[in-house]
């Protein structure tokens, strides 16, 4: 419903809306503290509800594949398929993540990368999470392998730059 439409006390509707309740919660107290780049990340993340909070367990799981050596994306399934779990974390967001953990390791697949890879339109996510989950860690293996068996350099870093280039 939005505000609009609300036919009672105003407040009342405000008191019931949540929309990040934690992160709302933490901006809410910061009146008078100084500004960061974190808090202004934080607060641009809120505005565009891109915030994504990532557990303790997930964040440790993000640390053990730093020392993952190139060719070995399949061992990051699992946290991969945690990172989707994440509210507003979808495969372009999740293989960024993992991307900035192990560059050598994974790149980001988003609809440029996609459409580079495999000259056709970044699928619609299917609507059920396992769907989605099975057609997110399919993608990031695929793409994977395709640039192994294509002997285009497997350095994340390299691959993600030039097909952000090449596909636009």
């Amino acid at each position: 419903m939005k505000a609009i439409d609300f036919s009672g006390d105003i407040n009342e509707f405000l008191n019931d809306y949540e929309y990040q309740p934690e992160l709302t919660s933490k901006l809410d107290s910061l009146e008078q503290a100084h500004f960061t780049q974190e808090i202004i990340n934080e607060i641009v993340l809120w505005k565009l509800n891109r915030y994504a909070h990532l557990s303790d367990g997930v964040m440790r799981s993000l640390d053990v594949l730093k020392d993952l050596p190139e060719k070995s994306h399949r061992e990051g399934k699992r946290v991969l398929e945690c990172l989707l779990e994440v509210n507003g974390v979808n495969l372009p967001m999740a293989s960024t993540i993992l991307r900035f953990r192990n560059p050598n390791v994974f790149q980001i697949v988003d609809q440029n990368a996609y459409r580079a890879v495999y000259g056709r339109k970044y699928p619609l996510y299917p609507s059920s999470q396992p769907a989605r989950k099975c057609l997110c860690v399919s993608t990031i293996c695929t793409n994977s392998s395709n640039c192994v068996r294509k002997e285009i350099c497997t350095s994340g870093r390299w691959i993600d730059y030039s097909m952000s280039l090449t596909s636009k």
